[in-house]
């Protein structure tokens, strides 16, 4: 079973904030490595999402400053981040429950909308 496909909406949003991200100077991508998220997903796997965001945080310490100060001074992009993290933890949720060895989470954070919902979620936190 595959998590369910995003909307339009949904990828014109991943679009954007990646692109926004991006603009920042911040490479998701080199950020956070192949190896790096499948452990990051390991600990999503038993269900720890603030050890995750610690991980983050470790490793891109500038880039999760940037983004949450960003977060507090832009209110458009603090919306449209909330509502991207809402739904992509609704996935993760769901791949996790679905499978257990965690290969559809690992596929999920290793594509870009991933990267971006971990750099978004370390940097908002309990924020949102």
């Amino acid at each position: 079973d595959e998590p369910a496909p995003a909307r339009p909406h949904d990828e014109r949003r991943e679009a954007q904030l990646l692109a926004e991200i991006v603009d920042m100077g911040i490479d998701p991508s080199a950020l956070l490595p192949r190896g790096r998220i499948e452990e990051i997903g390991a600990v999503i796997q038993t269900g720890d999402l603030d050890g995750a965001r610690q991980v983050v945080r470790r490793l891109a310490p500038a880039a999760t400053r940037r983004l949450t100060r960003r977060l507090f001074t832009d209110d458009r992009l603090k919306d449209e981040a909330g509502a991207y993290l809402r739904r992509y933890r609704g996935m993760l949720d769901e791949a996790v429950e679905r499978d257990a060895e965690g290969f559809m989470l690992a596929t999920l954070l290793a594509s870009d909308a991933g990267r971006v919902f971990l750099l978004l979620d370390a940097a908002a936190g309990d924020m949102m």
